[in-house]
């Protein structure tokens, strides 16, 4: 169970991370793509890998294991932006759960919701889907400015449109 935040230090951090993951929904859905990239530590890790069962069932090609497993600020940009080309979104985090792990790390699980479309004549299995699950993600304070550390995206119900 994540410990609530004790300290006015804690309730700044919490409130910095949340902070943080709005402008990230926010800039990822006007596809700011320089912007995005920048709330990453360089050595970041998205890891999307809990999705490839839920996607598989709505008939997309899934590739293996660890191909869903990204790394760097840059290789995770160019994956999203590539997935997200010409995409309509909308992403939304809610809930969020805090664990302060030390004064400079904070790890957080938010509840989540997708809408994705894909534009007409798209080569995909389905016009798009409405996805709930969640992120647990990693922050980490650098140079007085929080960033995020590590994704791990994880849907529990994809509904398909």
């Amino acid at each position: 169970m994540p410990s609530a935040p004790h300290t006015l230090d804690d309730l700044i951090a919490v409130h910095s991370v949340s902070q943080l993951k709005a402008l990230y929904f926010r800039l990822m859905d006007t596809k700011q793509w320089d912007l995005w990239e920048a709330l990453y530590t360089p050595d970041a890790v998205l890891d999307a890998s809990g999705d490839a069962e839920a996607m598989a069932g709505l008939g997309f090609s899934m590739p293996p294991g660890d191909a869903l497993v990204f790394r760097t600020a840059a290789g995770i940009r160019q994956a999203v932006s590539g997935a997200l080309e010409g995409v309509r979104t909308v992403h939304h985090g809610h809930m969020g759960e805090f664990e302060i792990l030390a004064p400079d790390r904070v790890r957080a699980i938010w509840a989540m919701q997708d809408i994705i479309r894909y534009p007409p004549g798209a080569p995909m299995p389905i016009k798009g889907f409405d996805g709930f699950g969640h992120y647990e993600d990693h922050y980490v304070l650098r140079d007085g400015q929080w960033l995020i550390e590590s994704v791990r995206l994880t849907r529990l119900v994809l509904l398909p449109v």
